[in-house]
């Protein structure tokens, strides 16, 4: 299954590849800027990855004028090669159970929730989070009938928790909105685990989604 997303982390097209060597047309939808809503891609914006849920190389910018129906090739095949050929359990973040081995986040990532030794998975990861900046960040089921169910805490540098959610009962995914006050860039540590501790394959994508200050206002207005 090969999944196209925007820089938000939206999935705005996915193609199932039934031919070897060929995976064909995957349709993106583009966003209506008629509405509060993201729906989809918009002009200029970065297009991002994943073959059976595992994010992938290239990322693909859309050019800043674009219509209907216009068409683009992006060579994902090594990329899928490699993917493929991983063990399904297993993403290509691992090792991140732990804060001291959080790596820093690019948008989006596709995460595998799966058991060691009886033991139940976690997820660590980190970034810079700019003074004054809002951040959304988000961790969504990528598999059907929401099989997962990802819990989020958001974590300073002394491991002072800031924030957390497990939203949506049904499973389908947790959302934070973190405003840093602090006045200075810092360092913050999202982790994400399986609520119901559920073993096998549990797929999920994390973004994490910037708003400057205007940008916030902009959009949401002053409360």
């Amino acid at each position: 299954m090969v999944r196209a997303y925007d820089s938000a982390g939206t999935l705005c097209g996915e193609s199932f590849v039934d031919v070897a060597g060929s995976y064909g047309f995957l349709a993106c939808s583009l966003d209506d800027p008629n509405t509060a809503a993201n729906e989809g891609a918009v002009p200029g914006e970065q297009i991002h990855f994943t073959v059976n849920d595992v994010s992938v190389a290239p990322v693909f910018t859309l050019p800043s004028s674009i219509y209907n129906g216009m068409a683009f090739e992006v060579d994902l095949g090594a990329a899928m090669l490699r993917s493929l050929h991983k063990p399904t359990c297993v993403d290509g973040y691992e090792n991140d159970d732990t804060k001291a081995t959080a790596s820093t986040i690019t948008d989006p990532e596709g995460h595998t929730f799966y058991s060691r030794k009886r033991s139940w998975d976690q997820d660590w990861g980190k970034f810079t989070a700019r003074a004054g900046y809002v951040y959304q960040i988000k961790a969504r089921s990528s598999q059907p009938f929401a099989v997962t169910h990802p819990v989020l805490r958001l974590y300073d540098a002394n491991g002072g928790l800031l924030d957390e959610n497990d939203m949506d009962k049904w499973g389908r995914g947790a959302e934070i909105w973190w405003w840093n006050g602090s006045g200075k860039d810092v360092t913050v540590y999202v982790q994400t685990e399986e609520k119901q501790g559920q073993f096998g394959c549990r797929h999920y994508t994390l973004t994490v989604t910037p708003w400057s200050p205007a940008e916030f206002t902009q959009r949401f207005g002053n409360e």
